[in-house]
Formats: structure tokens, sequence, C-alpha cells
């Protein structure tokens, strides 16, 4: 409790947390959202960044109530911190606050962030600020702090804790949802800073949300592509298993997901590894080669395009980590203009993975630089069987030359090349027909049939 708190320095904190806590409250410090909110904080109160601390470790703390520090050791400038403390510890929507945030750092930080900002708000309405006519900088009169204090005393402050709470309970209900659809779409193994970083780009990046919209979708197609390429000859039923692998998932279980109360059981058995499955011995199959995609990045396709190729990239990427196999990006455009993404075999590379999914270049389209680049990647690495799924929604003229050389080395090294053309009209199907053995139309881009169909085509033809 605050009395065991005795015969130690002065504390400019109203609430010290522990170890692991501080180490919390250091990694929300580096998120793009605090870094803000504190960077305007600081210009309207000059204790701000401390006031940021409390409210985190009052939401991050498993008990901060005796984690307060006594008043008798508290700074003169942490007392006014303190009073806002104290109303925060009197809701019980401030308990609320913390069990949406789960123990997770950066969803405490989203809800210290916008209590700060409600509280910031109140203070500069109460805090006698001046403008320099010179600069428009603010001047902060020496009353300021004062003001403050006696502001906090005479008006009632119970209205405007409550308003922050409503808010931030708010905000950090709607992140969480995010923040779950991004570890259902790009499963378990991101970090905190990286869920929280994709849910506030997702506000701004219409992309992103694409992605995660139909991801799950298309990974089901994928799965239930595989399971039939997996199913005819390629293995040896040897009992049942508890996993996660939607391959070999038995019916009973997929059922589940057809009604609305059902629905949450699945992902539950899913996020634990607990659906039942077939369990099989691989046959000895010839080793493959790596995965290649190669991506259009040119301008015409930003939107749906761009969101579905890459949901796309994000499946390949999923398939070579369950077939240990390497994975490479090629994001194409203009002439020469090439940007690779490496994966290492087996290893999950989510930070990387992020990487490939948000570049984007624009420009023009040249289909010879990514096959080159291509087949110079399976040269050097003396690769057979590899995978190469192409995926644009333009067209791009190939030289009789390069065409000749690109089929020489496809026959000599076994490359099975798959290519997606989108939006029928606009590319030329004969130029994708000559260097692949497959072509996939997806004539609209839009029609959740086709795209799943492509995907189907995709996941059957590759090795």
């Amino acid at each position: 409790m605050e009395g065991q708190h005795t015969d130690m320095e002065p504390s400019i904190h109203t609430i010290e947390g522990d170890y692991l806590d501080t180490l919390d409250y250091e990694k929300s410090r580096e998120i793009d959202l605090v870094i803000g909110t504190l960077r305007s904080g600081k210009e309207i109160y000059a204790h701000a960044e401390e006031l940021y601390h409390d409210i985190f470790m009052l939401l991050h703390t498993i008990n901060p109530k005796e984690r307060l520090v006594p008043p008798s050791r508290l700074e003169d400038s942490a007392k006014l911190n303190r009073r806002i403390i104290d109303e925060l510890l009197k809701k019980d929507t401030t308990d609320d606050l913390r069990l949406q945030n789960g123990g997770m750092y950066f969803m405490s930080a989203l809800g210290a962030a916008s209590l700060l900002e409600t509280v910031m708000r109140w203070m500069e309405g109460n805090n006698d600020v001046k403008l320099d006519p010179d600069d428009g900088e603010k001047i902060f009169p020496e009353s300021a702090l004062e003001n403050l204090y006696d502001a906090m005393e005479n008006a009632p402050v119970e209205n405007m804790v409550s308003r922050g709470l409503e808010m931030a309970n708010i905000k950090v209900s709607k992140e969480r949802d995010i923040a779950q659809a991004i570890e259902r779409a790009f499963g378990k193994g991101m970090s905190e800073k990286l869920k929280f970083d994709i849910a506030q780009k997702m506000s701004n990046d219409k992309c992103y949300s694409l992605i995660i919209k139909m991801l799950e979708r298309l990974r089901f197609v994928a799965h239930e592509a595989r399971r039939k390429k997996f199913n005819k000859g390629h293995s040896i039923n040897r009992g049942y298993e508890y996993s996660n692998n939607l391959e070999r998932v038995l019916p009973v279980e997929m059922s589940l997901l057809k009604g609305d109360k059902s629905r949450p059981l699945f992902f539950k058995k899913y996020h634990d590894n607990k659906l039942q499955c077939i369990k099989y011995q691989k046959k000895d199959l010839r080793k493959s080669g790596p995965i290649i995609a190669c991506v259009d990045n040119s301008g015409s396709m930003e939107g749906m395009p761009e969101a579905y190729s890459k949901a796309v990239m994000i499946l390949l990427y999923e398939q070579a980590l369950k077939q240990r196999r390497q994975f490479i990006v090629l994001h194409f455009s203009s002439k020469d203009k090439i940007e690779r993404f490496d994966f290492d075999i087996g290893k999950r590379e989510l930070e990387k993975l992020v990487g490939a999914i948000e570049f984007y270049a624009g420009g023009g389209t040249d289909f010879e630089t990514p096959l080159k680049r291509a087949i110079d990647i399976v040269i050097k690495g003396r690769y057979r069987g590899t995978d190469l799924i192409f995926v644009s929604d333009g067209f791009s003229e190939i030289s009789p030359s390069f065409l000749e050389e690109f089929l020489s080395i496809k026959r000599e090294c076994d490359i099975n090349v798959l290519a997606v053309g989108i939006k029928e009209g606009i590319w030329k199907r004969h130029t994708l027909d000559s260097f692949s053995d497959c072509t996939i139309p997806l004539p609209d881009i839009n029609d959740e049939n086709l795209q799943n169909r492509a995907v189907e085509e995709i996941f059957v033809n590759m090795r």
C-alpha cells in the first residue's frame, strides 16, 4: 500500500510500476501516436509526460492502488497529476478500460494517450496561455501552473474524467477488434507494436483494410485447394491429431463455421491448435525450389488490384513456410525497377512481410525485368522445381530473343509459371500465355467468386 514506500527519494510520478511495467512504458513511448500526443501535450502542460506515465501505469500495472506513491514523497509538480489519478481510480469505467487492455502495452498506451488528450483539452481551456505576436509560439506565464491548480480545485473534474474514460473505452474497444482481426489475418507471432502500427495505418491506408477483409476468405479457398491436391496420392493417412492446419482439418470441425454461435469456438480451437485434423505421413517427394512471387506495382494496380495481389503474396508466403521452401517477392513496375524481399526457409519474418505489403512503386509496367531477375535467382541458386507466380493488370511486350531464352531455362530448370491477369481487356492474354504454364483470368477484380477461383487455380497448380 501507500505506506510501504518510506525513506525514499521524492518522486515526480504518482504511480511506480515494476521492472516489466517500466519496460512496457518505455516501449510505448516509441509509438508514433504517443510521441505526437506527448509533443502537443507538453505545449499545454509542462508535466504532460509525467501524467502520461502515471495514466499508463494506472491502466497497465496489476494492482495500481498498491503502486501509489505516498503524498509525502511526491514532488510539488506531481500533486496535480495525483489529483487526476485519484479521480480516475474512483471510476468503474477505469476498471473496464483496464480489462479491455488485456495486459497489452499498446492498448494501455492507446488508452493513456486518449485520456491525456482529454485532460490536455480541459487544461487548455483553463490555462492562461498566450501567443507571442512575433512568432506565434505559446508563452507560459509563471502563474500558469497555479491557474491549473485553482481550476482543478474550483471546477468539477468528474465530468471531464468521465468523458475521457468514455472516449478511451470506445477507442480501445475499436482498436482491440482491429488488432484481433489483424492477428487472425497474419497469425500468431506478431509483436504488439507491429499489430498496433498496422492498426493505426489501416485508418489511412485502404489497402491494409482490403487485404485483411479478404484474407481469411482467400486463405480458406487456398487451404481447400491444397487439400484436394494433397489428398491425391501425396500422403498416407496415419490417424488423427490436434492442430490448426486447415488443409487437414476434419469436416466436423469446419461445420462450426456455419453457425453464428459456434463460429467463435472454431476460432478459439484454431488459435489453441485444438482442431481435430488428419495426421499424414508425407511421401518422399522431390525437393522443390523456391516460390517466387512477381507482383505488379505499376500505378494502375492501386486499390483493389494491389490489395488482392498482396493478399495472394501473403498466402504464398504461408505456403512456403509450410513446405519449408524459400520465398522471394519481386515487386516490379517500370523497366529495371525491382524491389526484392527474401524470406528464410521455415522462419516467420512478419516485419519483413509487412515491408513487402507496404511497398508500392507506381510507374509503368515491364515484364522482362522481373522475369530476368527470376531466372537469375534460379540459375544462381541451381534450383529445380521452382514455382513462379506472376500477377499483373498491365501489358508489356517481351522480345522474341528474351522469350526464347526464358523458355529454354524454364524447361531446363523445371520452373512452373502461373500468371494471373487482372482486368481483362486491359491486359493482353497472349503475352502471359507465351511464358506461363497456366494463365488465370480475373476480369472483374471486385467479384469475390472470381477472386476465389483465381486463388484456387494458383494453389491447385502449384507444387
